[in-house]
């Protein structure tokens, strides 16, 4: 879908990005993360020809990037910015609607779509079409942001730092908002983010970068289990395990479990659940339950220690 082969910018001496070359998959979602000034912001906005790379080629769908209209290029594409970008003097409406217009879409079409996509983003249109940027909480402006991006269905959408604008109440809840909406899901994606917690929940797939060159791509286990070099390491020791929890699904450490005691009790636990998620419902419930799944008749014992023991077992296998 996007092919970036041997990508240079060089700003004097500077080598801000320095010959990179990365591919993302139909659908896929891939994170570029790193601290600021690592050239991952640059490398978004050459894609879209916001900035002009020094050398390298930039492929979407098997077309050079270079070689089609900057302005047609850019409709094509959702973009999504920090600071949001929304005309202040414009309703939700009309800020939603501005490459409709662009597009010539007659009116009916860009009213029954801007409705459509103000209600995935839980904005009712009777409710917020009307209001001014002015008017909404930070959370509501991110979403119009994001209904902007998305309204044309592009195949490809650019977001830089999202959410970072965001308390962080609100951050997380916008951004598991983002992960679930089905638009999303269908699009082609390449996010930029400096927070690791946020590039391992969104990114099928992270590119780690620092002064200009990729440290590692990978995915979230492949950055836990088997980091490139020493400075990859060090990133993520601090939070390694909340990652690594993250990261692994019930299915990933199932057969080192025990076998539950009893076959009738217990909470079920779908095999597709993060342990991060697993142990946040047990705590919620106040409770070290026996649970199982059922569907996959796959009965084993389901509790904290089991947890525990069977992500020490899990990490000496990955080792192994």
């Amino acid at each position: 879908m996007i092919k970036v082969e041997k990508l240079h910018k060089q700003y004097g001496g500077l080598n801000a990005v320095n010959h990179i070359s990365f591919h993302v998959a139909e659908r896929e979602k891939l994170v570029l993360l790193g601290t600021s000034g690592c050239g991952k912001t640059t490398t978004l906005k050459m894609i879209n020809r916001l900035i002009e790379p020094t050398s390298g080629t930039i492929e979407i769908n098997g077309k050079n990037v270079n070689h089609l209209n900057p302005t047609d290029l850019r409709r094509q594409i959702g973009y999504v910015i920090q600071n949001i970008g929304l005309f202040p003097h414009y309703t939700v409406e009309e800020n939603i609607a501005v490459l409709p217009h662009l597009l010539q879409w007659n009116k009916p079409k860009i009213k029954n779509a801007v409705a459509t996509i103000m209600e995935r983003l839980q904005l009712p249109y009777d409710l917020y079409a009307n209001k001014y940027p002015a008017q909404l909480s930070g959370g509501q402006q991110q979403r119009v942001g994001l209904g902007r991006a998305l309204i044309a269905e592009p195949a490809v959408i650019l977001m830089d730092e999202p959410f970072g604008a965001l308390d962080p109440v609100t951050r997380a809840t916008v951004r598991n908002e983002f992960l679930q909406m089905e638009e999303i899901q269908k699009k082609t994606a390449i996010v930029v983010t400096h927070d690791i917690q946020e590039a391992f929940e969104i990114g099928d797939r992270i590119c780690f970068m620092d002064q200009g060159k990729i440290q590692q791509i990978g995915t979230a286990k492949e950055f836990i289990f088997h980091p490139a070099n020493d400075f990859v390491r060090d990133f993520i020791k601090d939070q390694q395990f909340y990652l690594l929890l993250k990261s692994l699904t019930l299915n990933d450490i199932i057969h080192f479990l025990p076998q539950a005691i009893k076959k009738d009790e217990g909470m079920v636990i779908p095999l597709t659940e993060s342990l991060y998620h697993v142990l946040d419902k047990m705590t919620s419930r106040g409770e070290d339950h026996t649970g199982w799944d059922t569907k996959n008749r796959i009965n084993r014992q389901i509790n904290f220690s089991s947890i525990l023991g069977a992500i020490a077992q899990f990490k000496t296998h990955q080792s192994g």
